[in-house]
């Protein structure tokens, strides 16, 4: 009997041990438990990290590639300049610039999309055989476009543009409406130069490049007032403005032909060609895209470069 009360006793205090052990490891591991969890966060989740650099023109290489394809560079292009389709640039768009050479020769087109050519067909024509004229002899240009002149077919309006500037071609505002200075009001003249920006900006800013270049409609500058007012409002909008020195009127010689016949038109530009070799030390000279040009326009720089002119 004594001996059957002394095993029930051993194995109380047995159990009794067993539970304050037990107890006592139970507190200490909640008291551990914080610093547990924090060991577990730093092996398990990453660490704060700084916020990365955000790359941004300034700081990125002018040269670095968007994608697969680069900027479009100024005049005249590299060979690797040409691109298949626009795309977004994560430079910020640079103003265009003109690399002249000597004795220099700066060919512009007026009154993009066409000159007295409303069917957008032909419109297409004139402006695929112009640019095809120029690559084969490897000659860039700045095109002034009249947005107005767009509207009416705009996005194939916009995608002939962005022919031109595929091929290395500035783009300038030539205004929206193509109104004279000295018979429009300086501040409704100066609405009509913003309102031409839009489009031409939209498809410059695809390839990277800034609207840069103006040229007055009619080659008016006005006078007085309006005159000083618009210099002043160009400078401000960041525009340089391109005059000529030779005239080719080839406007008015596009209006008079007859059976095709370009031979008064060709031996004019051929005269002022020869007039104005060296006379300085650059010239500009003033085409339009129309139909005359299409079909004459390889002849006129094949006489450019037998005279010498080294064109841009």
């Amino acid at each position: 009997m004594r001996l059957g009360k002394l095993a029930v006793f051993v194995v109380y205090v047995f159990v009794a041990t067993g539970c304050s052990i037990l107890k006592n490891a139970t507190k200490e591991q909640r008291q551990e438990s914080p610093q547990a969890t924090s060991q577990v966060e730093k092996a398990v989740l990453p660490t704060a990290q700084p916020p990365k650099a955000i790359v941004t023109a300034k700081s990125s290489p002018a040269t670095e590639p968007v994608g697969r394809q680069q900027p479009l560079p100024a005049i005249p292009p590299t060979k690797d300049a040409a691109v298949d389709a626009p795309h977004t640039q994560a430079h910020e768009p640079k103003p265009q610039k003109i690399i002249w050479k000597h004795p220099d020769l700066l060919v512009t087109f007026d009154d993009f999309p066409c000159q007295r050519e409303s069917r957008l067909k032909k419109q297409k024509e004139i402006n695929q055989k112009i640019i095809a004229i120029l690559k084969k002899y490897d000659v860039h240009t700045i095109v002034f476009a009249n947005a107005s002149m767009m509207m009416s077919h705009v996005e194939e309006c916009t995608d002939m543009l962005r022919e031109w500037v595929k091929n290395g071609h500035l783009i300038g505002n030539h205004t929206y409406s193509h109104q004279k200075l000295s018979k429009t009001d300086l501040l409704e003249y100066e609405m009509d130069i913003i309102r031409g920006e839009p489009l031409l900006k939209k498809v410059l800013a695809e390839y990277g490049q800034k609207l840069t270049y103006f040229r007055y409609p009619y080659l008016d500058y006005g006078s007085g007032k309006e005159k000083a007012g618009v210099a002043k409002f160009l400078e401000a909008r960041g525009y340089e403005v391109v005059g000529i020195t030779i005239d080719s009127l080839d406007w008015l010689y596009n209006a008079r032909i007859k059976n095709d016949d370009a031979s008064a038109y060709l031996a004019h530009v051929r005269k002022q060609l020869m007039d104005h070799f060296g006379k300085n030390e650059r010239e500009i000279i003033i085409f339009h895209i129309n139909a005359i040009n299409a079909e004459n326009f390889e002849t006129i720089l094949k006489e450019a470069k037998a005279l010498g002119y080294k064109l841009v």
